[in-house]
């Protein structure tokens, strides 16, 4: 996508610039200039992907499985992987709810079993090693 459609930044003065940009997705879809390779780039983009998922599906199919009833790993990919990728392309589109309140005290644990591991460490050093009162447990 940078070859084909990146071009140099138009500065205030009109002279053009050193940085690069990428022309926004509406731009792509709307500028009369760019709408022509983007596309034949859209097009061969989906072609490309649809050629390397049957490459992939005939790789898979030519090695056996025996897990949970499936006679191959292509079995096994749509029995398991294939929804889950779907329940994730799914989440990626809604979004996921999070619960700041608990996040916040799960943060406040994790720190605090932080703390309580990092004193725990250097009591069992110290145990171990009787001059060990400078050891310094975020040392690299």
């Amino acid at each position: 996508m940078k070859k084909l459609f990146s071009r140099q930044r138009i500065l205030a003065n009109g002279e053009i610039g050193k940085t690069i940009e990428m022309p926004s997705l509406i731009e792509l879809h709307t500028d009369p200039e760019l709408l022509p390779k983007w596309i034949d780039y859209a097009t061969l983009d989906a072609e490309a992907t649809f050629f390397l998922r049957e490459v992939l599906v005939r790789e898979m199919m030519k090695y056996p499985s025996d897990f949970e009833g499936n006679k191959t790993i292509f079995d096994l990919y749509c029995q398991y992987w294939l929804p889950f990728g779907e329940i994730l392309t799914d989440i990626e589109r809604v979004g996921i709810r999070v619960n700041l309140e608990h996040l916040k005290k799960a943060e406040m644990t994790a720190l605090q079993d932080i703390e309580n591991l990092k004193s725990s460490f250097i009591e069992f050093v110290r145990s171990t090693q009787e001059d060990a009162y400078e050891f310094n447990p975020s040392s690299t």
